[in-house]
């Protein structure tokens, strides 16, 4: 997104300049650019050439990743409700003053905001209009194409700006003293709709938090389960979901759920982005299925104390609201057969297949498919099948897991957490191969015998060194920058006036 607004911004600015005047622009542009390429590549490079292990959602609206398309939109601008939802139209109105006013003016400034409206305007089309075009748009698979109505705002913005500009000349035609007053009084009255409705919209979610944070003040059983939760032993919580008696355990728009993420509670909940590769297969979450509560290491789990839970749930404690159950879950770590080595092409391949997996017999019988994602893991054959091993004890730290076990035979050791390039694992301090298993779970090898095992997250060597480079060019940009754009500056200047006496001794000549 960065790095097509980045483009876009380029283009617009060239676009309102003189040709005379394009290499100058150019040179000042490199001078902010650059550096700030340089400066955010430890964020931008990683995340480029990880992406496909960051999710791009099969249940996330088609909307937001492809837009409504020029029909639907121009509609909206057309009629109103583009800028002005459910009030009077007064935002379009000066809309199109501005864009009126820029086109007679033809100022640099008001040219560059209808620019910069037309062509944000354009592209917030999306797929529905541009098609395969949309494709050549950087890390289009997870771009949400809907997202770029903030670009159109800007361009709006700018441009109701320049409508302002308009109506302050008209009323400068008065030639009095109070003409200031009065344009001041006609910007204010346009903007009244639109101020009562943000105030009003405001007011009403302020309502909203108000009686909420009370509501959950008030729930003293909740505070006393999250701080029971966090004495207990590793391991994620379950609370439901927005489709089951989840959506039950609510305070207005928040839900029990969230209490846990705002509490640093590991969970098994619906998503915030579903950013990792199995994120969205919470929703085939079966909370009657005991394989899948151990297969998320699901070691808690709370529901309304109304509702009575028999089978594998234990109660370890009981309010008036809630009831906390403890799930027979194993542990962060499980020792499983691979049953199958198969490939997946694409995220959506990988996604489709993991929850048919999920969804079979498979995890119940400890039966785990290995995986050849995006070509990383090339063909390995089945990896030992001997389920004999025992997970001794386990502990958790952000970023690291270590696990004492034992087994018999060599035999496959998984790690249940989302798969990554940047998860290395070590037995007794020695890196073995992690790979991928179902469901986009760490796995690796475990020889015989008792082993310390460890799954341990370190970002990798480029990232170190981009994080160096990038704090040097930010020092530098301190501590130089200010002498460094001012000779640039000069050298411009320089450049331009020898430009311009070039000119006129070419024409003397000629004449």
């Amino acid at each position: 997104m960065t790095l097509v607004a980045l483009l876009a911004v380029l283009l617009m600015f060239l676009a309102v300049q003189q040709p005379q005047r394009i290499l100058p622009s150019i040179l000042r542009i490199a001078t902010v650019v650059i550096p700030a390429i340089v400066i955010t590549a430890y964020f931008t490079i990683p995340f480029v050439l990880n992406r496909g292990y960051i999710s791009v959602s099969p249940y996330l609206q088609s909307w937001k990743y492809d837009s409504y398309g020029a029909n639907a939109i121009l509609s909206w601008l057309l009629n109103g409700e583009l800028f002005d939802y459910g009030r009077l139209p007064v935002m379009t109105l000066l809309l199109v003053i501005g864009i009126a006013w820029a086109l007679c003016s033809r100022s640099e400034a008001a040219i560059l905001a209808t620019v910069l409206f037309f062509a944000w305007l354009l592209i917030y089309f999306g797929r529905p209009t541009w098609g395969q075009l949309a494709d050549l748009v950087p890390l289009h698979q997870g771009l949400l194409f809907h997202r770029f109505s903030a670009g159109v705002d800007v361009g709006a913005i700018l441009l109701i700006g320049v409508a302002g500009e308009w109506i302050w000349r008209q009323c400068m035609r008065l030639r009095a003293g109070w003409a200031p007053a009065v344009a001041a009084g006609v910007v204010t009255l346009l903007m009244v709709p639109a101020m009562r409705e943000r105030y009003t919209y405001y007011s009403t979610n302020a309502g909203w938090m108000r009686t909420t944070r009370h509501a959950l003040e008030e729930d003293h059983d909740a505070a006393e389960i999250i701080a029971t939760l966090k004495t207990l032993a590793p391991g994620r919580t379950y609370t439901g979901l927005r489709t089951n008696r989840g959506d039950s355990m609510r305070w207005g728009d928040l839900r029990f759920y969230d209490l846990l993420t705002f509490n640093q509670v590991p969970a098994v909940s619906p998503p915030y982005a579903s950013m990792s590769l199995n994120s969205d297969l919470i929703w085939h979450f079966n909370e009657n299925e005991a394989s899948h509560y151990r297969l998320f290491n699901v070691r808690y789990l709370v529901a309304p104390t109304s509702l009575k839970l028999t089978s594998f749930f234990t109660p370890i404690k009981k309010t008036s609201r809630y009831t906390l159950y403890q799930v027979p879950s194993g542990g962060y770590e499980q020792f499983v057969q691979i049953s199958d080595w198969k490939i997946a092409d694409s995220q959506l391949s990988l996604f489709n297949q993991n929850r048919s997996w999920m969804l079979s017999g498979d995890p119940a019988a400890s039966r785990f498919i290995r995986w050849s994602y995006l070509g990383a893991d090339r063909g390995p054959g089945l990896n030992p099948w001997d389920l004999r091993g025992t997970v001794i004890n386990e502990r958790v730290m952000p970023g690291r897991i270590d696990a004492m076990v034992r087994t018999p035979n060599a035999a496959t050791l998984v790690f249940k957490m989302s798969y990554h390039p940047d998860w290395h694992v070590e037995v007794d301090g020695r890196e073995r191969t992690a790979f991928m298993v179902s469901p986009s779970f760490i796995g690796t090898t475990v020889p015989p015998g008792t082993h310390v095992v460890s799954a341990i997250y370190k970002s990798s060597r480029l990232k170190d060194g981009l994080l160096t480079l990038s704090a040097v060019a930010l020092i530098l940009m301190l501590c130089y920058g200010s002498a460094f754009t001012t000779r640039i500056e000069a050298n411009i200047r320089e450049w331009c006036h020898s430009r311009q006496l070039d000119g006129e001794r070419i024409a003397r000549e000629h004449v």
